[in-house]
């Protein structure tokens, strides 16, 4: 039987279409198993801490508990990082959970800092299984960048059949997938800050939060409503590991990882290693991130066999079929203009108690007040702000400030101005870095003379 050279043509379309799909599926494949693994394995380094608070007579107790994770293995000696406010309440009663309640060992509190919320702690012996965990810094987190979240919640303890165990074995930990949502926000406390919407909850205090590789990218640290919490950054646990004097492995930054991979084609025998080690047990030996040969190898060919039929099935189907063009409606473009007070006070539909309410209780435009549903532009250019001064005001800027509604509450940015923005405490608020306010916040502008009331409601 003899082919025509047109089907030849489309013969060969097909077979490296199918040559491409395959390449691709064994790449995204391999690529999904090697980062589920690296993460799942990163349970190995964490490890469940509580505080006793206050024992009674009958032996029950009251106590704090969250999550901690190994930084540096010597011997049996193990040091754990975790959050301040796990330990504050009584730092002389720290213990780590080896399986649960029952089988544990007390902590010695290394370091211990409220205002980074970092703690630093040894326990000796009797965590064997359990390994350092690389920490990577500094780290260019993006927003939409895929993290996970590892910890003890107790809202699982409250639904466990073992609630008063605190079991806090291996396969108790959880792992909860999320998205930076905001990669440098600062805190009410002045803390460099993650967002994030992976899900947190009390109990997780303290965690790893990890890449795709299992480093540790920040530490679990708070909640708030709306499915917002926030992480802490690992560079503060890294100055607490320096000023004790105690080493730490360093993870691998994207560039590193590329350039070793580059490295090691050049070597074939080293290739197999370039992604290998995710821990180490500070004797230099790795926990490989292996996974099923076979079972990847079936996937890939039954995958590979699909993506060739669809592509001949489609190629027939479509082989004399006229291209449809599609037009698409033509796109107003959105004003990047601040909202005017008139457009903010018109576009307001929200019931009252859910709005953001902005008012001058001291200075040249005492008792004025803009409500909005979003956000309230504050200086002196009336084209661009809400709250607006008259343009001889001193210490004010044209664009000074903005408060924003956020689903968590208030959050205040100064824009740059040439005075400055202060709480009522008298902090400065950084220029362009966000500052979450709770729903009520005071703060001044330029000097005390300007008061300015941000709060959520009426």
């Amino acid at each position: 039987m003899r082919i025509s050279m047109q089907r030849k043509k489309e013969l060969v379309r097909i077979l490296v279409g199918a040559a491409v799909l395959t390449m691709m599926l064994g790449l995204s494949a391999a690529a999904f198993a090697a980062s589920n693994n690296a993460v799942e394995n990163a349970q190995y380094g964490v490890v469940r801490v509580i505080d006793v608070i206050k024992v009674y007579k009958d032996g029950s107790f009251d106590y704090s508990a969250g999550t901690g994770f190994v930084v540096n293995v010597s011997g049996n000696k193990y040091i754990i990082a975790t959050n301040h406010h796990v330990v504050e309440e009584n730092p002389e009663n720290v213990f780590v959970t080896i399986t649960d309640i029952d089988n544990c060992l007390w902590a010695e509190v290394l370091y211990a800092n409220e205002t980074t919320d970092i703690a630093i702690l040894k326990v000796s012996g009797g965590l064997s299984g359990r390994r350092s965990m690389k920490l990577l810094s500094p780290k260019e987190i993006h927003k939409s960048q895929d993290i996970y979240c590892l910890g003890f919640p107790g809202v699982v303890d409250g639904i466990s059949k073992d609630a008063d165990m605190l079991n806090s074995r291996i396969e108790d930990i959880t792992i909860t997938k999320g998205a930076v949502s905001n990669p440098s926000f600062t805190d009410l406390e002045g803390r460099v800050t993650v967002l994030t919407d992976a899900v947190t909850n009390p109990g997780n205090s303290g965690g790893p939060m990890v890449d795709e590789h299992g480093q540790v990218v920040r530490v679990n640290t708070w909640g708030a409503d709306g499915n917002v919490n926030g992480a802490v950054s690992i560079d503060y646990v890294i100055d607490a590991l320096r000023s004790l004097g105690i080493s730490y492995d360093s993870g691998l930054s994207e560039a590193e990882r590329e350039a070793q991979a580059a490295e090691a084609k050049k070597t074939p025998d080293t290739a197999a290693a370039v992604d290998a080690t995710v821990y180490s047990n500070g004797e230099g030996d790795g926990l490989a991130a292996d996974f099923s040969g076979t079972a990847l190898t079936v996937v890939i060919i039954a995958a590979a066999v699909l993506g060739c039929l669809a592509i001949v099935l489609v190629t027939l189907k479509n082989k004399r079929r006229p291209e449809k063009l599609h037009k698409e409606p033509k796109q107003t473009p959105k004003s990047t203009e601040a909202p005017t007070e008139k457009q903010l006070q018109l576009e307001t539909t929200e019931p009252l108690t859910s709005l953001l309410n902005v008012a001058c209780e001291k200075g040249a435009i005492a008792g004025k007040r803009v409500i909005s549903s979003n956000a309230i532009y504050i200086g002196r250019d009336p084209s661009k702000c809400g709250l607006v001064f008259p343009a001889n005001t001193p210490g004010i800027s044209k664009v000074h400030c903005v408060v924003r509604r956020e689903s968590f509450g208030i959050v205040i940015e100064d824009l740059g101005s040439t005075y400055g923005t202060f709480l009522e405490n008298g902090m400065k608020i950084e220029p362009n870095s966000p500052l979450a306010a709770g729903n009520r916040c005071e703060f001044y502008l330029g000097n005390m003379d300007t008061k300015i009331v941000a709060k959520i409601g009426e």
